[in-house]
């Protein structure tokens, strides 16, 4: 009995312990956790090796990581449901005091299959001849802010896709066409 209320009396210890560590945490200002935004054009392996990371430097913090696309990013920011973006557009749809650092420029290309109609026309192709097929889109995450719409000409039907992955599929097909990152689309090219 001795033995046990010993054991019992350690646990006790132990959890007043971590319940001191971390009161003194929150009171200097340490979170337990820390929610990200990252936007979908950000390579995949670079979110991979930034949880990494992350948890290498900072293993006693919950990371969150949340992937939008477009205004999602700045949304999650502005209501709150994260505390740092990356990958978030330059157009700042929202009002407010935001530190903003520039990591690099993105290019597009615009892309269909090698066996689409459009691949054997001569370019570059106009407006008319390109809304004859539909375009490839991702959705925007946003939820207050108005949603941005990209690569969508007047009167072209859309093929909406979650991801990347869905998006070579769609565009191996020959169901659309796509300006998708130079950076995505030069794994489908070469």
């Amino acid at each position: 009995m001795c033995i046990r209320r010993q054991k019992e009396g350690r646990s006790v210890i132990k959890k007043m312990q971590i319940t001191r560590q971390q009161c003194q945490q929150i009171a200097n200002g340490w979170r337990g956790q820390l929610a990200i935004a990252v936007d979908n054009i950000v390579r995949p392996e670079r979110t991979r090796q930034m949880i990494v990371d992350f948890y290498r430097h900072f293993d006693d913090v919950e990371l969150l990581v949340f992937q939008e696309v477009f205004n999602g990013v700045w949304d999650a920011l502005s209501d709150g449901r994260v505390e740092l973006a990356i990958g978030a557009t330059q157009a700042i749809p929202v009002g407010g005091r935001y530190g903003v650092r520039e990591r690099g420029s993105l290019s597009w290309s615009c892309v269909v299959a090698s066996d689409h109609p459009l691949a054997s026309m001569p370019g570059p192709l106009s407006d008319d001849t390109l809304r004859n097929w539909p375009s490839l889109v991702r959705e925007d995450t946003s939820r207050t802010l108005p949603k941005r719409i990209t690569w969508l000409l007047d009167n072209q039907k859309r093929v909406v896709v979650p991801d990347w992955e869905s998006s070579a599929t769609c565009l191996s097909a020959g169901l659309c066409v796509g300006m998708v990152p130079t950076h995505f689309a030069r794994q489908w090219i070469d």
